[in-house]
């Protein structure tokens, strides 16, 4: 199992995010919207890590917690609203895509701690 519970997960939103950006990029001025887009995800990259470790920090509050399927779906979802607000500006794109990121990451975890009482990915 890959990091948020498969492979698929994790790899969709970035190829569409990828595929959008790139849509973008072919824009006027491609030089600094491309720029700025492959800034932007490779912060974002830096945002997955960050909730990772928040999940991990989050994770031994109690021992029954873990994060529901519907949970990922709703922090999936912020991630995708916020990538293509931050997307429709370049300058936007190089800190919206990473805070995008990192909001759903800390959307879930909030969902994950009020309703299981943790994510449960303690550290043990």
């Amino acid at each position: 199992m890959a990091f948020a519970g498969g492979a698929g997960v994790v790899t969709t939103p970035w190829v569409a995010t990828l595929g959008v950006g790139v849509y973008f990029a072919l824009g006027a001025n491609r030089r600094q919207r491309l720029l700025t887009y492959g800034s932007g995800v490779l912060l974002a990259y830096v945002a997955v890590y960050a909730g990772f470790i928040l999940f991990l920090a989050t994770g031994c509050q109690s021992d029954n917690g873990h994060v529901d399927s519907w949970m990922w779906a709703i922090g999936l979802s912020v991630i995708a609203a916020g990538a293509a607000w931050a997307l429709r500006r370049p300058r936007r794109t190089v800190w919206g895509l990473p805070l995008a990121t990192f909001t759903g990451f800390v959307v879930m975890a909030v969902l994950a701690l009020v309703v299981n009482g943790s994510t449960g990915w303690c550290p043990d």
